[in-house]
């Protein structure tokens, strides 16, 4: 019950949002989470390092938030009920979801990768270059993006995220599941 300044239990808690007990046993309202958007179908919710770009997924619709808690309208048709994983790496947001890899820079998103076959300056023998194969398993580290597959570990060319060789790959014995990294080194987990 909900009186003037001061809320009265009777009977059993089993659940409260939004209110706590104090060190006087009696409760109070206090600010705490509160509905800022509504989706119909909202699996993931990302935000960068600067806490300035959030984008998610609502249904097969790709969208940004702004800080006013404004959804946009859809950035890009996604694959439904496929898991969207993110990750920054020189200012340009990259994503997968095992079925599209799309990059977001400056409120567009197009695909990741760069296929083109032409060498960079002068590059002899010429090298052949991929896109990053379809994956949810991502990695920014240092100078390069990583992408994974099944076993393997792509990794994209030095300073240049978009552009995978096709012969630059790490091997494990068992399919990979996730990838970090702290300061040394990166892990590849099975």
């Amino acid at each position: 019950q909900i009186a003037e300044n001061a809320i009265g239990l009777s009977g059993d808690l089993k659940s409260s949002m939004n209110f706590r007990i104090g060190p006087d046993g009696l409760p109070v309202t206090r600010n705490g989470q509160t509905v800022k958007l509504t989706g119909t179908d909202i699996p993931i919710l990302w935000t960068n390092k600067a806490q300035n770009l959030c984008l998610f997924v609502d249904g097969t619709s790709l969208k940004s938030l702004s800080t006013a808690y404004v959804a946009s309208s859809s950035l890009y048709t996604v694959t439904a009920k496929k898991r969207m994983m993110f990750i920054e790496h020189n200012n340009i947001v990259f994503m997968g979801n095992g079925f599209q890899m799309l990059k977001y820079e400056n409120g567009t998103v197009s695909v990741w990768g760069d296929a083109s076959d032409f060498p960079i300056e002068f590059e002899m023998p010429q090298r052949v270059y991929r896109t990053p194969p379809l994956s949810n398993i991502l990695l920014s580290y240092r100078i390069r993006t990583y992408v994974a597959e099944g076993r393997f570990v792509f990794y994209s060319l030095d300073e240049y995220p978009e552009k995978f060789r096709r012969n630059q790959i790490l091997t494990v014995d068992e399919d990979i599941t996730a990838m970090s990294a702290d300061s040394n080194c990166i892990y590849i987990h099975t």
